[in-house]
Order: structure tokens, then sequence, then C-alpha cells
């Protein structure tokens, strides 16, 4: 069984209220010409970091429970008991 997955342009027509200093250093910050562009990009950016920050919480949880086998109650391994 196959699923095709199609994608459907989800472009909404949006009023929103947002600090236009925040837009204008990320402009620049981005490198882009629009407004439009420079959301776009930021969203982009911050869907771009889940990945990452599901494995940052994974490696701590390992840790975790690492330092709780050798006994430190919750350290991280590498710190030294107090």
């Amino acid at each position: 069984m196959f699923t095709v997955a199609s994608f459907v342009n989800m472009t909404k027509h949006k009023h929103l209220k947002l600090d236009q200093s925040k837009i204008d250093r990320a402009k620049k910050l981005l490198g882009v010409k629009t407004e439009q562009e420079t959301i776009e990009r930021a969203l982009d950016l911050v869907l771009g970091e889940e990945p990452t920050r599901r494995s940052l919480i994974r490696l701590a949880a390992r840790f975790r429970s690492s330092a709780k086998a050798v006994g430190r109650s919750g350290a991280l391994p590498w710190s030294t008991p107090s």
C-alpha cells in the first residue's frame, strides 16, 4: 500500500500586530529584502531547530539516567560530586 503525500499551499492572509523593530532587526540579520521573507525565514529557522531540540532532550535524559546509575542523584556524569 502506498501513501502519496500532496503538498497544498497553506498560505493564508494574516493581520498581525508585530514589533516593527524586531522585524527590521531580523530582516537585517537574515539579509532579506521583504518583511514577508523575513517572517518566512524566521519560522523556517524555528521549525528547523525542532529535531535538534528533541535530540538534546533525549541526550540530557540519557545523562541523567547514567548519573543516577552511578549514584550521583541526577548529577551529570562529568560533574564533580558535592
